[in-house]
């Protein structure tokens, strides 16, 4: 019969299906010259897309042994037996076509995706690697090692494969999808939601593919894309986790300002799953609401399904403290930091509760914890700073608004606050530097006004008191 090559039999399977015709007539060549090894290598090989495989190995292992030092020969009896599942024949099968012939590309890529598929990744990096040495342009290989150092959390290695990969293979919407999936994770949600987009021109009915972009496009706040591309993910349909997806667009909506949307959103992810999560998100866009019996409900069921989770435990606390129960409030935040000792939400809630019990002494240690946790946030130094001047510790409490308004000088509470606690201690002018400057910011605000005016008589400044007093604004100030 005229002489064919492999690439040929592969093409000719993939166009009819079946390649009966081609094995009869080898079958039939072979009769007159059983030792021709171009033949009886075609012959193997249409074994094996055909799924003969035990046939397959029995004419590879004749041809062997005819030609014990042709590498092509033992490589593609290692991928038959690899189809057998004899994985240790295989891999020897593999190692002698790589001993003859180092410098073949296949035969080392061959074994790296053995080794991959037994999960022996750094010995299959390894191999990759050498196909890449010998073949600098196989994109296939630059994409398995990008997967397996992705797998094995080397992101930043994965990152460098994978774009390879994706230059070497434009067209490929593995490489895209897996270099997404990888920058994601390096939190480049920028270049993320570039590689999902160009993931989903190659293959525009992949549901996954859209879920992550909505989740990219979400973190970068683009909200209304992250509910288009989370909706068209819906109408492809996941290939699991759907109520993770109906989750994941609620949060979307919810940020969009949807409440109600993101409600039904999460509702549905109830449906679909007795999820933590879905209860959690719906507390708290009820609560957002004002439904706060529905809120506490199904934050409880949050606690009931995951009782170890700090945040539904914050979270109730919170829409306890919106109903004024304190107490019950403090003992949600209590169970939130006994859970998390850094969750700085717990800290805060807690020290707001003890505020509003009266326990002064309390709050301002929990407000210490929060300070400690975010040291970065002026917040926690504001409020902290109100109990120390409710517990008449000025000197403390001045500290604390200065910290406050190095980070947010805009406040003019905080102004007005720092110059009564100056007065307090006998800091007059201070204190009117500080009333001045509150004043300032909310030049409207009467009490100060009446406050500044009576520092001012107090550092002898009559008149400009009296004015102040009668004019009700800083214009003069």
């Amino acid at each position: 019969m005229d002489n064919i090559d492999l690439n040929t039999l592969y093409n000719q399977f993939n166009e009819n299906g079946n390649l009966d015709d081609v094995i009869d007539k080898l079958q039939a060549a072979l009769i007159n010259t059983p030792d021709d090894i171009s033949l009886l290598d075609n012959l193997g090989y249409a074994f094996y897309l055909t799924e003969l495989n035990k046939e397959a190995e029995n004419i590879y292992r004749k041809a062997t042994l005819i030609e014990p030092e042709n590498a092509g020969l033992h490589q593609r009896l290692g991928y038959v037996l690899e189809e057998l599942h004899r994985y240790e024949e295989a891999i020897a099968s593999y190692k002698e076509a790589i001993r003859l012939d180092s410098d073949e590309p296949v035969n080392w890529f061959y074994f790296g995706e053995l080794l991959e598929e037994l999960g022996r990744a750094s010995e299959a990096i390894k191999a990759y690697s050498e196909t890449i040495r010998l073949d600098p342009e196989n994109a296939d290989a630059h994409y398995y090692i990008g997967f397996l150092y992705g797998k094995s959390g080397c992101l930043n290695d994965a990152e460098n494969e994978l774009k390879e990969a994706a230059r070497l293979g434009p067209d490929n919407f593995y490489y895209w999808s897996a270099l997404g999936w990888v920058l994601d994770n390096l939190g480049k949600c920028n270049e993320a939601t570039t590689a999902f987009t160009e993931a989903i021109k190659i293959n525009p009915e992949d549901s996954d593919s859209h879920w992550r972009l909505g989740n990219c496009l979400e973190e970068l706040n683009r909200y209304e894309e992250a509910i288009a591309a989370y909706r068209e993910a819906l109408r492809l349909g996941p290939e699991e986790d759907e109520y993770a997806l109906w989750d994941s667009l609620g949060i979307s909506l919810k940020h969009a300002g949807q409440v109600h949307e993101a409600i039904e959103a999460y509702r549905r992810a109830i449906e679909l799953n007795f999820d933590t999560k879905a209860h959690y998100n719906l507390g708290i866009a009820l609560r957002d609401l004002k439904n706060l019996d529905e809120a506490e409900a199904e934050l409880r069921i949050a606690i009931k399904l995951e009782p170890d989770d700090s945040d539904c435990y914050s979270e109730l606390g919170l829409v306890l403290e919106d109903t004024e129960r304190h107490e019950e409030c403090a003992d949600a935040f209590k169970k939130a930091i006994q859970l998390n000792p850094q969750d700085y939400s717990a800290h805060y809630g807690l020290a707001w509760a003890y505020e509003r019990l009266g326990k002064l002494g309390e709050s301002a240690a929990e407000y210490r914890e929060a300070v400690k946790i975010e040291p970065d946030n002026w917040w926690p130094y504001y409020n902290l700073a109100n109990v120390l001047r409710d517990q008449e510790k000025f000197d403390e409490a001045i500290s604390m608004y200065k910290n406050a308004l190095d980070m947010n000088p805009k406040e003019d509470s905080a102004w007005f606050n720092l110059g009564f606690c100056h007065s307090e201690i006998g800091e007059l002018q201070l204190g009117v530097d500080a009333y001045r400057e509150g004043l300032k910011i909310n030049p409207s605000d009467v009490e100060a006004h009446e406050e500044l005016s009576d520092l001012l008589k107090r550092i002898g400044k009559t008149k400009e008191a009296e004015k102040l007093r009668t004019s009700g604004h800083s214009k003069n100030i």
